[in-house]
């Protein structure tokens, strides 16, 4: 299971692991029964699953949508052309690659 960025009132951050499918949401509170009331914060770094290696151009489901300096489909959904794009569109964004 991943692990989480949390906050407590003193401004450390708390690491808790959970399922994906009951993390709570960014910016919502959590009764840790050893740190008390902590907030959920995003993680520095984001790892996106959809940035794929060789197969130029593709759309990627996953990015968020309607990203500044991305061409996009009719969708919103980012348009990956190039490896050097990838690289640029995720460094700007705060993402890496899965592999990297």
């Amino acid at each position: 299971m991943p692990s989480y960025d949390f906050v407590n009132s003193e401004g450390t951050i708390v690491e808790c692991v959970f399922a994906m499918r009951d993390v709570p949401a960014i910016g919502s509170t959590y009764e840790h029964p050893e740190f008390g009331t902590i907030i959920r914060v995003a993680s520095a770094t984001q790892v996106s699953p959809n940035f794929t290696t060789g197969t130029y151009p593709y759309v990627s489901h996953a990015l968020p949508r309607n990203l500044p300096g991305v061409k996009c489909d009719a969708k919103g959904h980012p348009i990956i052309h190039s490896r050097r794009e990838e690289r640029n569109v995720a460094s700007r964004n705060g993402f890496v690659r899965a592999e990297d």
